[in-house]
């Protein structure tokens, strides 16, 4: 049986604990500019949205351009990083409306960056320790454990901090995680086989090194964008239209996110290993991706605490599943050494644009009040996913990769 490194366990704790640290804090930020800075609710959305897509955007550019041998380095950077933008949040509440709203802007921006930063270059580094390089999805299914943990874990923790000690307590919690996470990853070992004089390309500049990543990189990324678009809709489409069907709404989204969490816990391990077995990958994402739109389509129709539950059972299946399988599609042409570009294009375009995309749309559909023209937007995004999909397949098993411009390593 095959078993991870200790530094691959080491890793994965790190990982619990920044992403505890972050689902403590970030569920919370919105109103608490509002409450506890007294910023307006115009300001609060336009503020984290562009602090989202440039830090977003800035990650990415910074990870196509990190050396190999400099890849833990940086890691250690972005747990500092998100720390100091969580604790300069803190700053604001003793500002003026104009300084505060600059302050905030800043902060998360320099959260998104470090958060994004630190999620691209924990997997590479993840991929780097695997004893075989087949263990993947594996890995990748433990990532998606512990994010799922702390997703559940975190923002009950930041609620009962928030009740006592308000939103400075969150601060501190969450300043508290990221704390430890730098502690511990300073017991990490550097990564096998890098050398100083190793980088990501032999190109220079962060352009050379983006119009250097293979096509495939880009088309699966692009499919899974579209994936992505459905990924978003927990937070949006189906909680807003719970919100508007039912008068105990707050109960019933509370029940949406306590049993997806739960069930992302029980189910995502023995799902990934039933996918792993599975060679044929299009009708594996196209199921996922089936169950999401159910899940979307049928929260217009869900009026009892049941019927959300089965809502959440239906969305978890599409989350465990394509997400984390078009990541190893995604990353299947790379050596262990030179994912970090293809991990970070992947994450930009469905994090970063596939999930804005879906926050948008999710907003927009619902206030229309046209269930039928809902529906038929989400089906026509699912058909354009599967087309996609089905080509992205189809040149994977006739050796894309094989045929694919080399990157990062320059060979």
């Amino acid at each position: 049986m095959n078993t991870l490194s200790k530094e691959n366990i080491l890793l994965l704790a790190v990982m619990l604990l920044s992403s505890f640290g972050a689902f403590s804090y970030f569920p919370y930020v919105s109103t608490a500019l509002v409450d506890y800075l007294g910023l307006s609710n115009f300001s609060v959305p336009t503020v984290i949205a562009f602090g989202m897509f440039a830090g977003n955007t800035l990650a990415y550019i910074v990870c196509l351009c990190v050396k190999e041998s400099a890849i833990k380095p940086a890691l250690w950077m972005g747990y500092a990083m998100a720390l100091l933008a969580v604790a300069s949040m803190a700053l604001a509440k003793f500002m003026p409306a104009a300084p505060a709203c600059a302050i905030v802007a800043g902060s998360i921006l320099l959260y998104r960056f470090a958060i994004g930063l630190s999620a691209n270059l924990s997997r590479s580094l993840q991929m780097r320790f695997l004893p075989r390089r087949e263990e993947k999805l594996r890995i990748f299914s433990y990532i998606k454990l512990c994010s799922s943990i702390a997703g559940a874990l975190g923002p009950l923790a930041g609620s009962l901090v928030m009740r006592t000690w308000g939103f400075s307590g969150v601060i501190a919690l969450s300043c508290a995680c990221f704390s430890c996470a730098l502690l511990l990853l300073t017991f990490v070992q550097r990564a096998p086989n890098a050398t100083s004089g190793i980088g990501p390309v032999r190109n220079s500049s962060w352009w050379a090194t983006l119009r250097s990543q293979p096509s495939m990189v880009y088309a699966i990324a692009s499919t899974a964008l579209l994936h992505y678009i459905f990924e978003a809709q927990i937070y949006a489409s189906i909680s807003l239209n719970i919100q508007h069907n039912e008068k105990n709404y707050v109960d019933l989204i509370a029940l949406l996110f306590a049993s997806n969490s739960l069930l992302l816990i029980v189910f995502v391990i023995p799902i990934l290993k039933l996918v792993n077995a599975s060679t044929n990958k299009f009708p594996t994402i196209a199921i996922g991706s089936f169950m999401s739109v159910l899940a979307i389509v049928g929260s217009s129709f869900a009026h009892s605490p049941l019927a959300i539950v089965l809502i959440a059972a239906l969305f978890t299946v599409g989350e465990i599943i394509t997400p984390q399988v078009m990541l190893d599609m995604a990353t299947a042409g790379e050596q262990p050494h030179n994912a970090v570009g293809a991990v970070a294009t992947f994450n930009f375009l469905t994090s970063g644009i596939g999930m804005s995309t879906g926050f948008w749309l999710g907003g927009v559909l619902p206030a229309l009040n046209r269930p039928l023209l809902a529906s038929a937007v989400w089906i026509v995004i699912y058909l354009a996913f599967l087309a996609m999909a089905r080509y992205c397949t189809l040149r994977n098993s006739r050796g894309w990769a094989a045929h694919a411009v080399p990157t990062l390593s320059g060979s």
